[in-house]
Formats: structure tokens, sequence, C-alpha cells
């Protein structure tokens, strides 16, 4: 191969190329994870199910929103969603590969707890009208703000993360969780 399609093809590579190839070697270099199954999603292959953007080095690239030209936004965790598509009242829950989170918005703000069962680790649906969620495996209960219920086998609440609002979208950190209860309020 000569030099100029050497220089042609590293020149093609994107950014967003660049950190899940990096990505992927820091995880690999690191020993795939902190061994925490509620943090780092178990191991570092893939689901069989997953698409692009769902691989967890692959969501560094995403931590900037198109039109955030400055980067403002980078390092503030998952780009999530935008603040409009949550509505008050409404809990979301997103399910991209590893990220497993169940978005909420009240009076109060919006506020993001893990979408894992404490128990077994089980995916939570999103919560009720009333407020509650109850896992499918063996019938823990949440309340609105992750509270485990009298009578579940879950013994401990559901995390919440930090949440960041910037340009009108919404970022988690699912690395930093913040007490029971706390909301981000709108602008």
């Amino acid at each position: 191969m000569d030099g100029d399609s050497l220089s042609q093809r590293a020149s093609a590579l994107s950014r967003r190329r660049f950190l899940v190839v990096l990505g992927g070697a820091t995880a690999t270099a690191a020993g795939c994870g902190n061994g925490n199954p509620m943090t780092d999603g178990g191991d570092a292959s893939p689901p069989e199910d997953a698409t692009p953007g769902d691989a967890p080095e692959d969501t560094a690239a995403e931590d900037t929103p198109p039109g955030d030209g400055g980067g403002m936004c980078m390092g503030l965790g998952n780009d999530i969603m935008a603040v409009g598509d949550l509505a008050q009242g409404q809990f979301v829950l997103i399910d991209r590969g590893t990220i497993k989170l169940i978005m909420a918005r009240d009076a109060r703000g919006i506020y993001c707890l893990s979408a894992r069962c404490t128990h077994t680790g089980c995916i939570v649906p999103a919560h009720d009208a009333a407020g509650f969620s109850s896992c499918p495996c063996h019938f823990s209960r949440f309340d609105r703000d992750g509270r485990v219920q009298p009578g579940s086998r879950a013994v401990r609440d559901l995390p919440n993360f930090l949440v960041t609002l910037c340009n009108n979208r919404i970022y988690v950190n699912r690395g930093e969780e913040v007490p029971l209860g706390t909301r981000v309020p709108l602008p």
C-alpha cells in the first residue's frame, strides 16, 4: 500500500470510530469493567441484538449532541433524550444495550433510576400511572423514587443516577449515584 492511500485512510478515520476503537482497547486493557453488574453491564461482549451505539465504549462518542459545536456537553454522561420528549408525570424505560434506565419527570423536575432490579438484575419496566414498578422476575415493587416496597424480594432501593441538562438534552452519568428523591429542576 502506498503512502498516499494510507494517509487518506487515516484521515478518513472519524472521531466516533477512533473513540470506539480506543474505548475497546481501553476496556480490554482494564479487564473489562469493575465487576459491578449495576454499573458496568457485565461482560465486555455486546448483546447479540446490539446495534451501533449500544456498546459501552461507543457511548463516549454520543456525549455531544449534533449542533453542540463547542462541546460544552461533553463528559456529562450518556445523551439519553431531548428534554421535550419527557412529559410531566411520565416514566420512560430506556433500553439501549447495556444502558437500562428509567427516566422520569414530575412537578419537581427530571430524575433517573436504574432499571436493573436490585434482587437479581432483571429489567424493571417503567412505572405505572400510580407510580409503581414491579419486576417481572420475582415481583419486587419499587415506588416512583426507586424505594423498594415491603414484601419484595429485593432488599435495596433502585440506584438514582446524576442527571444533567445541557442544550435541551438530558444526560445521565451512570457512574455517579445521587440520593433518592433528587431532581433536576427545569429552567
